[in-house]
């Protein structure tokens, strides 16, 4: 799960709570389609471009490790609450990954590395990151 702050004006229309989500299949179109999906999501609701950007960098890199590490599909969930804009992902595999020996080769070096409150949590059937 990952969180990061919004700033709006205050008194926007922009502010209530809101939720959004996918189901991708298995397939190595999911992370461009996550990526274009929070983008429009966050587009439509005024966030700063830094938030943009990052929302879509985490989101794309938890899809594609999600991928690798099962058949299944993943499911996305964007939602804003209290403030914060929250990112999940979820596969069906119940274990994390294996980490690879040495130093991270990938831009992060755990999931929602950057975040207010990142992490892997164990779900029914699966695992949300």
């Amino acid at each position: 799960m990952t969180e990061l702050a919004l700033h709006h004006p205050a008194h926007s229309p922009l502010d209530g709570d809101w939720e959004y989500a996918l189901r991708i299949p298995h397939s190595p179109l999911g992370p461009g389609i996550v990526r274009a999906h929070v983008r429009a999501v966050l587009t439509r609701y005024q966030v700063s471009s830094g938030v943009l950007d990052n929302a879509q960098l985490v989101a794309s890199e938890l899809v594609t490790n999600s991928l690798s590490c099962t058949r299944d599909s993943v499911a996305v969930r964007l939602m804003r609450t209290d403030g914060r804009l929250r990112l999940s992902v979820w596969d069906s595999n119940p274990y994390p990954p294996p980490r690879p020996p040495g130093p991270s080769r990938g831009r992060m070096t755990r999931a929602g590395a950057g975040s207010g409150s990142p992490g892997r949590a164990p779900t029914t059937g699966g695992t949300a990151s």
